[in-house]
């Protein structure tokens, strides 16, 4: 609980400035690296789900950030985003992680078309993506550690 506290601190934190200036902070990746190092040296994350949860994390994105750039010639993502896949894959896993990249996905294309109606259809405009990541791997996490707890607690009724 204690890990999840602060991971979920910091990442909040990262999603806020990201959604006002477009930059996913360096010190805060940084406190996130090191909460993730206490919670492997205590154990309270397996360090084999760390390294695969870190692969998923950097490689999927990364994957879809360099179709994005071969197909428009533009970058979708920011490194910054990378880092935040980095934190993002260690806390929660490599299958949770792939579950949080399509269901940010989801979520900022959905913001998109919103956006896009009511202020009208602009390709070059800039949407913040970590919100959505961190939003999905909060509530990933929250269901994956409670969904059994919840589902056996509401037959047990």
């Amino acid at each position: 609980a204690v890990t999840a506290s602060f991971l979920s601190s910091i990442l909040i934190a990262i999603a806020r400035i990201d959604a006002r200036i477009y930059m996913v902070p360096l010190d805060l990746i940084i406190a996130g690296v090191v909460v993730l190092l206490f919670a492997v040296i205590f154990g309270v994350l397996s360090y084999s789900q760390v390294l695969w949860g870190i692969a998923a994390g950097v490689l999927l994105p990364g994957f879809m950030m360099g179709l994005t750039w071969l197909a428009t010639r533009r970058q979708g993502m920011g490194f910054g985003d990378l880092q935040l896949g980095m934190i993002l894959g260690a806390w929660v896993g490599p299958i949770a992680m792939i579950l949080t990249l399509f269901f940010a996905s989801f979520l900022g294309l959905v913001a998109w078309i919103v956006i896009s109606m009511v202020k009208g259809l602009d390709r070059d405009r800039p949407l913040p993506f970590a919100p959505y990541l961190v939003f999905s791997a909060i509530s990933i996490f929250i269901v994956s550690e409670y969904s059994t707890t919840l589902i056996d607690q509401l037959i047990m009724l």
